[in-house]
Order: C-alpha cells, then structure tokens, then sequence
C-alpha cells in the first residue's frame, strides 16, 4: 500500500503563503509612507499669546512670513467693497472671524469718525472704537483672550489694549510712538517703538515692563519687528544710513548684533522656523541683495536683486512658503529657495511695479497687488510656478501698501492706503 506524504507540498504552500503576504505588506507599507520633506520644510512655530485664527496679526505672524493655514480666494471674485473707510493699517482677524483696523475716517451712524474698527465676515460695520487718528497707525494684534492691540502715532499718541466687545480694558499715553510696529511675545508681551530710539516691553495688564534706549532704530507701515521661533530675540529695522537689522537679546535687553547698511528695503524682516533671518540691504555701491542671516548674525547666503527704477525703497515684501521658499522684487518677481537659488523669475506683462507685501495661503497659492505703467491696479493670484491663477483690476486710487490678509471661507482681505476702499475677495 502507497501513502502520500503531504508535507513537501504543505512546505511550498506556507513559503509561498508569507512570500506574498511580505511582498503585499512591503508595498502597502511604502504606499502609506510619508513623504521626506524639503530641506526648507516650515514647522508651525507654537505662540500660545497669539489667537488661532487665519490672520491674528499683521503679516500674519510675528515673524512676517506672510503665510497662513488656511486656504485662499479661487474666483478672484469681489465679495464685498465699501467706500466710505479710510484705513490706515493692516488687517487682523480673530477667531470669531471679525476683522480689525484702523480708519482715520468711517461715515456711519455712529457719530465716531475715526478709531479701530471692527467689521463682521460680511464687510458689515461691527462697531467702532474711538481714537485720533492722523494717519498710519499700528497693524491691530489679537491676542488668544482676544484682546486687540493698537496705536494711534499721532494726536493722542496712546498705546490701546481693546476687549473684543469695543470696550476700552486699558491704555498707555504719554508715549511718543511715531511708528506702525507692534509685536507679540510667547508670554504676552507687547514690544513697540518709541521715538526712533527705545524698545518698550509693555505686560498684557499694561505695564511698561521695561525700557531698552539708546537703539538706533526705525520701524514703518511696513517695516515690522520680527521674533526668534523661541521667542528669547527681537529682529529690529534700524535707520536709515545706520544697519538694515538690531537684532536685541530680550531676557537680558542688551543688543546682540547688528547688519547691513547703510540702507534699507520697505520690505519686512522675515524669520523661518529653523531661526534664519530674511532681509534686503543696499550697500555703498547700490547693490540690491536679499541676505539670509544665522542666528548670530553671520551671513548664510546671499541674492543679487536687479535694480529698478525706484531702487532699494520698491522692495516692498519677503514673504516665505511652506516649502521655505522666498519670494520678493519689485519690477520683477522673484522666487528663491531655501539654499539661496533662483528657483524662477517673472516680469509683469504691462509693466509696473508691486505695490504691498505678499500673502500666502495653505497651498502656496501667492496674492499680490502691483500698479502697472498705465496706473491700473491688478490684484493677481499666483502658483508656485509662476503661473497665473486669477487677476482682478481696480482704479489707481484703490492701491495698498499694507499687507494683504487672508481670513476664513477663502476669502483675502484687500485694505487700501490713503483712500477710502476696503474690499474682501472671494
């Protein structure tokens, strides 16, 4: 009698078995793995006194990057447009998505003429805190209890803390605060300049904490202060015909370093998630060049910017991606990687110059407003190629030196300089 024996056939079945079942869980493991990231890679920078909302804060961050969480406007469309604000700031918007600025002048039914104003998603006046205001006055800052943070540079000359409801928690006079910057520490800090040679640290209740004098320094509409990602450095502008950047010690108020000269850009300084600094210096023989500093002040890299008819002062934005990509220019814009490389360059069609800092939304989708040679103002969407998304036209008179702001529903704030228009696109 003949018996089968099972077990060579049994061996071959198991061994082909786990071969299969390896190879099927080999691919679906290299399916499922993420990505490498870029060398530039953008980590969220944690800042626990700052509300989440899409834009808390001009630029929206105290870095400057210019770029948000949240996802951008795809029609290129108006949503909402009034004539009768003049805003003298840039935009703020809180986690109950109102929105914030200051206004030299509101025609409304209030009787208030001028002060922060607060509108509703929909463009709809809000309400109106009171203030005296000439002309530019400190970008509004949200804080996460939602307090605002403002200042009016002229008249009064206060330094605001403004509860969310339009009610006054407290102020500060007797401040000579000829400049728009404001910033926010981890902790809650407000840091402002006053008068060209002081850095003041005011606590959340309204304390002046302390006093740092003796600092040449400037700050503008544009020109904002920047912070370390550990919150321990402040990146101030300096002077004009002093340093382009003081960088100050903010644990022990002492100046760390400083660089650059002996002029400067309009455009922000910007700082990534990795602690580099971003800026732009015209030197002795009017070379443009955007620098990305070290932490310690030392040169990392450099770009040679192409001159333009209006020099240094057209540079107006650095703003980064996600990616850590930067862009910035003038006549021509610029997109530079992480390395210091030319990643692309585009002239604008129609020619002109671009006339505010950038935004940039979730996708790295870029919104910018340039004045072109025939004094039309075009408000664009751009890819990360350099390919147009969207463009809208509006008169000359409409044309901003603020940033751009970028709040929820994928719609981008437009706040215009000296004139009465503020438009919401979607």
């Amino acid at each position: 009698m003949r018996y089968h024996n099972p077990s060579l056939a049994n061996i071959l079945i198991f061994f082909f078995f786990c071969f299969f079942s390896f190879v099927l869980i080999s691919c679906s493991d290299s399916a499922t793995e993420p990505q490498p990231k870029p060398a530039g890679y953008q980590e969220d920078i944690p800042w626990p006194s700052l509300a989440d909302s899409p834009w808390p804060m001009y630029r929206h961050d105290p870095q400057n990057t210019g770029r948000t969480n949240y996802p951008g406007p795809v029609y290129g469309e108006i949503d909402f447009i009034t004539d009768s604000i003049g805003v003298r700031s840039g935009v703020a918007v809180s986690e109950d998505s109102t929105i914030y600025f200051v206004a030299n002048f509101v025609v409304a039914d209030t009787g208030i003429t001028s002060g922060l104003v607060a509108l509703k998603p929909d463009g709809r006046l809000k309400w109106i805190f009171s203030m005296d205001v000439k002309d530019e006055s400190a970008h509004p800052v949200i804080a996460n209890d939602g307090t605002i943070y403002t200042t009016n540079t002229y008249g009064q000359n206060y330094l605001y803390a403004i509860n969310s409801d339009g009610s006054l928690k407290w102020k500060i006079g007797d401040l000579n605060l000829r400049q728009t910057t404001l910033n926010i520490g981890k902790g809650g800090t407000i840091y402002v300049i006053e008068d060209l040679v002081n850095l003041l640290a005011v606590t959340p209740v309204g304390e002046i904490k302390w006093k740092m004098s003796g600092l040449d320094i400037y700050g503008s509409e544009v020109r904002n202060t920047a912070i370390s990602p550990d919150g321990n450095t402040i990146y101030i502008p300096g002077k004009w015909g002093g340093k382009s950047v003081v960088a100050v010690d903010l644990t022990s108020q002492t100046e760390k370093w400083s660089f650059g000269g002996p002029h400067w850009g309009d455009a922000p300084i910007v700082v990534d998630s990795q602690g580099h600094i971003y800026i732009i210096n015209f030197d002795e023989q009017n070379n443009v060049d955007l620098y990305s500093l070290e932490e310690d002040g030392s040169i990392r890299w450099k770009f040679n910017l192409e001159k333009n008819y209006n020099g240094i002062l057209g540079y107006q934005s650095i703003a980064m991606d996600i990616n850590g990509n930067i862009y910035t220019g003038h006549d021509t814009l610029f997109a530079i990687n992480y390395l210091g490389n030319l990643e692309w360059k585009k002239g604008f069609d129609g020619g002109g110059y671009l006339s505010s800092p950038m935004a940039i939304d979730i996708d790295n989708y870029i919104y910018f407003d340039r004045i072109t040679s025939t004094q039309e103002i075009l408000l664009s969407s751009i890819g990360t190629t350099g390919n147009e998304i969207w463009q809208l036209s509006f008169p000359y008179f409409t044309r901003t030196s603020f940033s751009l702001g970028i709040s929820y529903s994928q719609r981008l704030l437009f706040p215009t300089w000296r004139s009465q228009y503020f438009s919401i696109i979607k």
